[in-house]
């Protein structure tokens, strides 16, 4: 009975063992496209009421580019439950300032995508004042046409990419009230293929 267990023992040990070798040679086999360093998770954003995407009635050109009264908000989240956006209907823009080694990436013409996922309700997507895609739509772009929790996944055009100056991601979420402005999913930049 005793020789029986040692053998069962020694045997789920041999099968943990061989368990881990494959996978670590599974990770060294398949090199670095095995874990992707080159995607940045987008965390840290600066929001301000309104249409702010140089685009729309309501937007001032270039308004995306100026420092003044954005404040800063961490995402995923829904905004709905924040004070400030408290029943709060219209728009919403949000930016994030391209990470460093993403920007060089666009810069040298590697192609890049924007995955937002699930984003609610209507959202608009823009490389500083270029707008690259959309869900739904609201006023000034049409008549209200919901868009919650479609996904997003989108490359993103180098047409009117700043080279000497920063350069932001902006998205601008409206909401009519009947879905909340949320963001499902943490937002991810990085290799389109």
């Amino acid at each position: 009975m005793e020789r029986a267990r040692e053998r069962q023992a020694t045997t789920a040990r041999l099968g943990a063992l061989a368990a881990l070798s494959c996978g670590l040679l599974a990770l060294v086999a398949c090199g670095p496209r095995a874990i992707d360093t080159d995607v940045s998770i987008l965390t840290e954003w600066e929001w301000r009421h309104g249409l702010h995407t140089g685009e729309g009635v309501a937007a001032p050109a270039k308004a995306a580019r100026t420092d003044a009264g954005w404040q800063t908000i961490e995402l995923p989240r829904n905004l709905s439950n924040a004070p400030e956006f408290k029943d709060y209907r219209g728009w919403v823009t949000l930016r994030h300032r391209l990470p460093a080694a993403q920007n060089e990436r666009l810069q040298s013409g590697t192609p890049l995508a924007l995955n937002a996922r699930r984003v609610l309700d209507v959202s608009r997507y823009y490389l500083n004042e270029t707008t690259f895609g959309s869900r739904g739509q609201a006023e000034p772009f049409g008549e209200y046409r919901a868009a919650a929790m479609r996904p997003f996944r989108k490359d993103i055009p180098v047409r009117n990419l700043r080279t000497d100056g920063a350069n932001y991601v902006v998205i601008a979420i409206y909401s009519n009230g009947k879905y909340p402005l949320q963001f499902m999913d943490p937002i991810e930049l990085g290799p389109s293929d």
